[in-house]
C-alpha cells in the first residue's frame, strides 16, 4: 500500500461542504474526501 500525504488549499465553498456532509453522515472530513476522491477516480 502506497501512502502519499499532501496539503491542498480547497475552495472555501468546497470544503464547506464536504465538512457538512461528512458532520451529516458522522465521517471525519479527511475519511469524506478519501471517499470523494476515490470515487472519482473509480
Amino acid at each position: 500500500m502506497e501512502l502519499i500525504i499532501s496539503q491542498i488549499r480547497w475552495p472555501a465553498e468546497v470544503y464547506k461542504r464536504v465538512k457538512e456532509r461528512a458532520y451529516q453522515e458522522r465521517k471525519s472530513i479527511n475519511k469524506m474526501v478519501v471517499e470523494l476522491v476515490l470515487k472519482a477516480l473509480g
